[in-house]
């Protein structure tokens, strides 16, 4: 993701969330790659289960929302999720 590289990025994040489907950092990042390739209608999917697995954490739903806004064009266009730490 840092490196705008969103098909790797999404690739890693999928396999993170088959791996580990309760994971709702890895929805939240494989939805932003997501719309950062231009696939809206699947990042807003992700970005639901991900809203629902972070429910009780105030920062991701932060994040999910502006995220979502972003999307929807309520923001503007440029999408920067917050930074990928190493252990997602």
């Amino acid at each position: 993701m840092n490196a705008k590289n969103y098909e790797q990025a999404a690739q890693l994040f999928q396999d993170a969330v088959n791996v580990d489907a309760s994971n709702g950092v890895a929805y939240y990042y494989l939805a932003s790659a997501d719309a950062n390739l231009g696939q809206q209608d699947t990042a807003f999917g992700l970005l639901d289960k991900a809203e629902s697995l972070l429910r009780d954490d105030r920062y991701w739903m932060d994040r999910i929302e502006e995220l979502r806004a972003s999307i929807s064009g309520e923001k503007p266009s440029a999408i920067k999720p917050p930074p990928v730490f190493d252990q997602y």
